[in-house]
């Protein structure tokens, strides 16, 4: 764990969230914690995942991850099945983009939970950008989504 709690609002009452260790950074509207998660097992597709992440008070969680892979052509493959939906509930899919990298957009849940996720792909690994909420906040998560993903910067 890098930071708890991190974060000072702007004049528009969101906070940067700069990554620790991961180079990237987003904007939330509460403040954040921020870590890595390294996986040494061997049978782990991920060598390490670098989080910064939150809950509002109304229970919608933010999430932004890179992930970095052991094998190359990992972030590839797994890239192509986020594409398809293949995994995720009800899954509704759109391509996008993150500045000049490809990503795709991607709606699920079930009855009582709705997520949107945007997924980047970045050479050997992928961003992961992720809004989850209770279906009765869906109005409020609606309208932080588009902030929240557009707000990914990686250095180039």
């Amino acid at each position: 764990m890098h930071r708890v709690q991190a974060g000072t609002p702007d004049q528009s009452g969101w906070m940067t969230a700069d990554s620790t260790l991961g180079r990237f950074s987003v904007r939330v509207p509460v403040p954040f914690n921020d870590f890595t998660i390294e996986t040494p097992e061997p049978s782990s597709l991920t060598r390490k995942v670098e989080v910064v992440g939150c809950k509002s008070s109304e229970g919608i969680k933010f999430s932004a991850s890179r992930i970095s892979y052991k094998t190359p052509g990992t972030s590839a493959e797994l890239f192509e099945k986020m594409k398809s939906g293949s995994g995720f509930p009800n899954a509704t899919v759109a391509p996008a983009k993150a500045g000049a990298h490809e990503a795709v957009d991607i709606a699920f849940g079930d009855s009582s939970t709705r997520a949107n996720q945007r997924a980047v792909l970045v050479g050997e690994e992928i961003y992961v950008l992720i809004v989850e909420w209770p279906v009765q906040q869906k109005a409020l998560a609606a309208s932080l989504v588009p902030t929240f993903f557009d707000s990914l910067k990686i250095p180039e």
